[in-house]
């Protein structure tokens, strides 16, 4: 059995098709139903979970796509398993698999609340632990104590270690620099001394705001473009790709595309593992304007991030099928360098391909 990966602007277009190719695309899936698989993914989910509401007629309309999914994908489900790290797949109705994607979702902001992190920590009793080389000084504790608060004692230390003062990163960055404002905007930096906290709350309103407006990622990439004076032309390099970015990184940045990577990898404490590697080398595929995309209130960098799962989940299947051009630009410099041999096609090659002759 073959595996077609649809990209959710496909099945949009094959609810009710009025023109070709979808029409067309319909007839073909019922033609090879029997010897090939339409699975369905978390990122499909993540699609219709954006315009999901809890009344009617939300909920009336996102059935309606759920059934759809159901009918075409024979309820076979894709997924990243983060225990073995590998894409697994599981039968199971969209109807079903959709019941998490209605909770609503925590901010960053709220999930790095340092009272919430700590919440299930409670009195631990120091009698049962190897306290042996453990600097209870440090921890404010004289070794007497029997029975202690955890939850306060880790939540107050780590409240100091992170408001430390630190020079702010950005004051050494010449005024006229296009990457300084976005980066400020970033980081919201603008005092002479900021804490290590200041910097991850930062941060985490920079990834909620971009969410909702782009604007701020596009002044930054915009501002990465001008600094780097990345050729005009990138959204045209089609072969070795990755390896004319590892080669202009080095020679502009003293560190290769792939080192870059893996740096943004260690600084956000995350392993390389293949949604990890997959996300991020997408997402700087996209800053350093590789066929970027257009982003706006409607599209924003959460979808980005939701594309770069279609084009892994997709890239473990025999075709991938998408009109979206700048997803396919980068699905293919991902898929060469990870070996990975998924054919690439729009809505209209798919249909050229399957309605030719044997």
């Amino acid at each position: 059995m073959k595996l077609i990966y649809f990209d959710w602007n496909i099945f949009t277009q094959l609810k009710d098709p009025k023109n070709e190719p979808f029409i067309g695309i319909n007839k073909i899936i019922e033609e090879i139903k029997d010897t090939h698989y339409f699975p369905y993914s978390s990122p499909h989910l993540e699609d219709l979970k954006k315009g999901y509401k809890d009344e009617e007629p939300y909920i009336s309309y996102t059935n309606k796509d759920l059934n759809l999914l159901s009918g075409i994908c024979k309820d076979i489900f894709w997924y990243y398993d983060f225990r073995c790290n590998s894409l697994l797949a599981r039968k199971g109705t969209p109807l079903n698999e959709f019941e998490p994607y209605k909770e609503t979702e925590k901010s960053v902001v709220e999930s790095i609340n340092f009272d919430d992190l700590f919440s299930e920590m409670g009195n631990i009793d120091l009698t049962q632990l190897d306290l042996s080389k453990v600097d209870l000084g440090a921890l404010g504790l004289t070794g007497k104590e029997t029975n202690v608060d955890f939850k306060a004692i880790f939540t107050n230390t780590m409240k100091m270690a992170l408001n430390q003062a630190m020079p702010n990163p950005l004051n050494n960055m010449p005024v006229d620099s296009p990457l300084k404002k976005p980066l400020e905007n970033m980081f919201q930096l603008t005092g002479e001394t900021n804490s290590l906290n200041d910097m991850m709350q930062g941060m985490a309103r920079f990834v909620d705001e971009n969410k909702v407006d782009p604007t701020t990622y596009k002044e930054l990439r915009t501002g990465f473009k001008d600094t780097l004076k990345i050729p005009l032309d990138i959204s045209n390099w089609r072969d070795n790709t990755w390896d004319k970015l590892d080669v202009y990184c080095t020679e502009n940045m003293q560190k290769s595309f792939t080192d870059l990577i893996f740096d943004s990898l260690r600084q956000q404490k995350l392993e390389p593992n293949l949604v990890n590697l997959f996300t991020t080398a997408y997402s700087f595929l996209d800053l350093f304007s590789f066929n970027p995309e257009k982003l706006s209130k409607k599209n924003t960098t959460a979808n980005m991030n939701n594309d770069a799962l279609h084009v892994l989940m997709a890239g473990h299947c025999d075709i991938y099928v998408t009109n979206d051009a700048n997803s396919r630009a980068k699905a293919k410099v991902l898929y060469d360098k990870f070996n990975l041999a998924t054919e690439i096609l729009t809505a209209e090659e798919f249909l050229t391909k399957f309605s030719q002759k044997p």
